[in-house]
Formats: structure tokens, sequence, C-alpha cells
């Protein structure tokens, strides 16, 4: 089915960076996909202007799909996103992340306390660097 595509905001880009960072740049769309039932025409859209990464359907799934709360959509997506995303973060143990350089993506895995002083020595060197700043200005 060819047709309108539907635009819907997901969660805030650090759960999503994060993500894309640990598990690869096409995790974030198979997660979403995977947990909303969502068809393969399914694309996720970054928008660098505003900092947000949206989820771009087809009429089926912006319509039919009762897991995406079919008129709520636009208002429930970004929480939903976020819960599935938050879930998946979770569920990382050490070896999944140890490994990341990236400062964005260590501010975040610190930020959201997956990341922390405990830890920190079995992770990249960099980590060390970006949680002791953070630790400095508290």
């Amino acid at each position: 089915m060819t047709g309108v595509c539907h635009d819907i905001p997901l969660c805030a880009s650090r759960y999503i960076n994060v993500v894309t960072a640990v598990r690869g740049q096409s995790a974030v769309l198979q997660l979403l996909r995977e947990s909303l039932s969502l068809r393969a025409s399914s694309r996720l859209l970054f928008v660098p202007d505003i900092d947000c990464y949206f989820i771009e359907l087809d009429e089926v799934d912006r319509w039919e799909n009762p897991l995406l709360g079919m008129a709520e959509a636009m208002s429930r997506m970004p929480f939903k996103a976020a819960d599935i995303l938050k879930a998946e973060i979770r569920s990382w143990s050490l070896l999944d992340y140890a490994h990341i350089t990236d400062p964005a993506a260590l501010q975040t895995l610190i930020d959201l306390s997956v990341i922390t002083s405990e830890n920190v020595d079995c992770c990249a060197v960099e980590a060390r660097a970006v949680l002791l700043k953070r630790e400095r200005t508290m």
C-alpha cells in the first residue's frame, strides 16, 4: 500500500543515541518494530534542527495498529518509545557497554546510572573521564 506517511515524535534523543551507540545503527528501529508490531515500511527520521527523532508510519500502522494508540499516538508515542528503550538499557550487562568511547553516549549512560563509580573501572578509559567531570560539577 502506498500513500500518505505519518511522522510521530519519539522520546528524548539521548535514549535513541545511547541505544544506537551500544547496539548499532538499526537497533532502535528494530526494537520499536518488534515491541509495537510495526510493519517493515516504518522508518526512523532525525531532524537535526530540533534534535528530535520521529518514526515514519504508513496508513495501516498509523490508524490500524492498536499498540500505537491511534488517535492518541502523537501524545503517547514519546512515552511508549522511552519505556521500550529504557527497558532495553536496563537489560544490558557491563559487557554490552564497556567498550563505548563516545562522550555523548558515555554521558547518557552515566546520567541514567548505567555507568557508576562502582563499575567505571571495567569501562573504557573515556568513561572515567566523563564520570569524574560530572562529579566535579555536582
